[in-house]
């Protein structure tokens, strides 16, 4: 009777543990999922910009294209203007997609660096809840112990 209360307590124990377990892992997983979600945004967002940029770029050029092919010796002063002032685009557009990959870049490192450290804080408040779940079951299993060791005691004192 009182080892199978015990095995009772303890297989109570370990379920709450099993449970503080999963339920530590599922909030890790959703955050990782949060995360990952937050860098696709960013991702999504660079490609969008590399995409107008490329649309624009082609776009330039071909009106560029055009009025070369239609216009005479009077226009090509002009068409050079706009060349250069396309290239001067091109050129503030590239460096702003240069600082765009940067920011991203340094944007998932961030999140690597602060996936990590959660990871590691969880990993830690995990280990902690662990060790006082099982100081918990050993206390209760010592004063069990105890109790039935007096109440053999008083048995056998009785007798």
């Amino acid at each position: 009777s009182e080892a199978s209360s015990r095995n009772a307590l303890v297989t109570e124990l370990r379920e709450l543990v099993s449970g503080e377990s999963r339920t530590l892992q599922q909030q890790c997983a959703a955050l990782g999922e949060q995360l990952s979600g937050e860098r696709a945004a960013r991702l999504a967002h660079q490609k969008s910009i590399e995409d107008v940029v490329a649309r624009q770029e082609a776009s330039l050029r071909g009106t560029l294209e055009k009025h070369w092919a239609e216009s005479a010796e009077r226009d090509s002063q002009l068409a050079a203007e706009r060349l250069r002032s396309l290239e001067r685009f091109l050129q503030e557009g590239e460096a702003a997609q240069r600082k765009l990959r940067k920011e991203l870049q340094e944007g998932a490192d961030q999140e690597r660096s602060a996936r990590e450290a959660l990871e590691r804080s969880l990993k830690g408040e995990m280990a902690l809840q662990q060790q006082g779940l099982q100081e918990e079951l050993g206390a209760l299993l010592a004063k069990e112990i105890s109790e039935r060791e007096q109440g053999e005691r008083k048995l056998q004192e009785s007798f």
